[in-house]
């Protein structure tokens, strides 16, 4: 048996169930005797893995409740830091956060001690003398509570509704890596074993290979010359059940074969539909702070290339904020960034350049429902 990604002929026994779309965000499509245990294991890893931990997918994941292998559901608000100072906060889906006690210690020219000791508002006045009491005893000072209850100026003051800070890496380059290879595995499967011989599909491959073994950073898809572009709307909208499913179609597209793929919805969750699945106490509010990565070119030839033409002027205005946002680190809103420069989870990817070596080959879809976690061929 031929592995699709190295190409080594081995026993059965070698080869492991591959899902197309990674089974943490949802898909339940499974290519059998197809990808060698070993290649398995390194798709997983260094290509599904940073899809699934994505920022934006992370946010559908934690809206539709999507677990990983272990069973867990990533909270992108899991963490965070009071503005201002490095004092943690956790936050738990169904609670409101819980800020980390923190203590300060100062010494004083005269020898006295002074603690500033933080903690969560609900745990009171006594919550804050219990921490003073026990950081005391570490610090083999005799008779805390005395020493605690004697001291000249105990002051307490209360922090009501503090602004919570999240830090966030996000890549848009990435997503990229599991486009390919879903647009590369869905057409081994339609158009068959020959699909091994075709020369576009030799350099989908072939990038694969290199990226999984650390040979090829994300830039390497000019090396390979893979004609890859966004797709700003998603053509099949009238195909019942599009909304929540992720979605792939292959089909003949003038000389070539492309393949059409979309993952999630059309734009990332936003402040306003994450809401609804927390307490009203606690609202977030998502922004970019950084991106990593230099992103311009590749989002302004995602543009040009596009279906759908965008004018010169609406094309110099999302280069001029991209910029901002790469150099001043201003801080923009998620839909705005979504809407401005289109989320990478919506892609064409040409798959063959020579339809005339399979005869009788028909267009093909596949719709994943990712909250049922089921599938269906049209």
């Amino acid at each position: 048996m031929i592995c699709i990604i190295c190409k080594k002929n081995l026993p059965k026994n070698e080869f492991s169930d591959e899902h197309v779309f990674p089974e943490s965000i949802g898909g339940s499509f499974v290519l059998k005797e197809a990808v060698c245990k070993k290649c398995n294991h390194l798709l997983g890893t260094k290509i599904d893995a940073p899809l699934a931990k994505n920022f934006f997918i992370e946010l559908k994941r934690y809206q539709h409740k999507i677990s990983g292998k272990k069973g867990s559901v990533p909270n992108p608000f899991g963490e965070g830091t009071i503005a201002g100072t490095n004092r943690k906060v956790i936050w738990k889906p169904g609670d409101i956060p819980v800020s980390l006690p923190s203590i300060q210690i100062k010494r004083r020219k005269n020898g006295s001690i002074e603690l500033n000791v933080s903690v969560d508002a609900r745990k009171g006045e006594e919550g804050v003398s219990k921490i003073a009491i026990k950081k005391l005893e570490r610090m083999s000072v005799e008779n805390p509570e005395e020493e605690l209850k004697s001291s000249s100026t105990i002051e307490y003051k209360e922090e009501l509704q503090p602004t919570v800070h999240y830090n966030y890496k996000i890549n848009l380059l990435e997503p990229v890596l599991a486009f390919v290879k879903i647009a590369y595995e869905m057409a081994y499967y339609w158009l068959g074993k020959r699909y091994l011989e075709d020369e576009t599909g030799e350099k989908l491959r072939r990038f694969l290979l290199d990226m999984i073994h650390g040979k090829l950073s994300i830039q390497g898809l000019s090396k390979h010359d893979i004609e890859m572009s966004t797709l700003f709307q998603w053509p099949y909208s009238n195909i019942r059940g599009w909304e929540n499913s992720h979605c792939v179609r292959i089909f003949k597209n003038g000389n070539t074969i492309a393949c059409d793929i979309k993952i999630y919805e059309e734009y990332p969750p936003t402040k306003e539909t994450l809401d609804q699945t927390k307490p009203e106490s606690f609202q977030p509010t998502i922004s970019y702070k950084k991106i990593k990565g230099n992103i311009i070119n590749s989002i302004i030839r995602d543009i040009r290339d596009s279906p759908k033409p965008i004018s010169d002027k609406k094309l110099k205005e999302i280069k001029e904020m991209v910029e901002r946002v790469l150099e001043t680190k201003e801080m923009v809103s998620t839909m705005r960034i979504a809407k401005m420069i289109s989320p990478p989870f919506r892609k064409r990817i040409i798959v063959s350049q020579n339809p005339e070596l399979y005869p009788g080959w028909e267009d093909k879809y596949l719709i994943l429902d990712y909250i049922k976690k089921r599938h269906k061929e049209i």
